[in-house]
């Protein structure tokens, strides 16, 4: 619930007030507000969107049409490291955000996007430093492959439900809501 209001407050502009040094605070740093003037014992954060990210990341979620699963996997890196995401990095001077979430995809599962995105889904994430913006394109696929891990990602297919009960990082859990609405 808490990741569906984050996102509906940085879809619509609008700055959070929560109490400064406050798990709540820390819970919108995370997904890219950033802090504004404090004032009273407040935090006052500005929404990702209304600002310029410093870097700006792709993923692809891959559907599997027909069991419904997702191909999500372990993050082996940091900033992420041990946190379940979707395949994705960054984006490279001179790529489109598509072009650059089949290249990570490749990187670290061996495997291809079979189709164009059923849809995008742009999500940030990040701290008082730094705001990712990450673009994840959902591709359904009707064939479904076993990925290759690499020294990034070690991937499989999981439900949705699965998927819930891993630690995840803020953008592939705002990505599988979206999924789940569309769906």
């Amino acid at each position: 619930l808490g990741d569906r209001l984050a996102d509906w407050l940085q879809r619509r502009g609008r700055r959070v007030a929560a109490p400064s040094g406050s798990a709540e605070e820390g819970f919108y740093l995370r997904r890219g507000f950033r802090p504004g003037a404090p004032r009273d014992g407040l935090a006052l954060l500005d929404p990702p969107s209304s600002g310029t990210p410093a870097r700006v990341g792709a993923s692809v979620c891959l559907v599997d049409v027909r069991g419904g699963r997702v191909l999500m996997g372990r993050r082996l890196r940091d900033p992420w490291s041990g946190r379940t995401s979707f395949p994705g990095g960054g984006v490279e001077p001179g790529e489109a955000p598509l072009e650059a979430a089949r290249r990570e995809l490749r990187e670290e599962t061996a495997l291809t996007a079979p189709a164009r995105p059923w849809f995008e889904r742009v999500v940030y994430a990040g701290d008082a430093r730094q705001v990712l913006r990450v673009h994840c394109f959902v591709i359904p696929c009707l064939r479904v492959e076993a990925p290759t891990p690499s020294d990034e990602f070690a991937g499989e297919w999981l439900t949705p439900a699965q998927a819930r009960a891993r630690c995840l990082t803020p953008s592939a859990a705002c990505v599988l809501d979206a999924v789940a609405r569309w769906r």
